[in-house]
């Protein structure tokens, strides 16, 4: 598996965390954020899947998740 981190939830960012878990040889091993109303929400949810992957959204950049 490759850890895969999304950076950022506009267009491309929710396209990306769609196709990520879509995607054998991927994991989301986390979504950065500048917005602080979207730190903490479920990956799942920022992405519009409407189930959650259990990856909350950091907007710190230097967080190990």
């Amino acid at each position: 598996m490759i850890s895969t981190m999304v950076w950022g939830t506009g267009n491309m960012g929710r396209a990306a965390i769609r196709a990520v878990p879509a995607h054998p040889a991927l994991e989301l091993a986390s979504v950065l954020v500048h917005d602080p109303a979207k730190v903490a929400r479920d990956a799942g949810d920022l992405g519009d899947l409407g189930r959650d992957l259990g990856v909350a959204a950091t907007d710190d950049v230097g967080a190990e998740q």
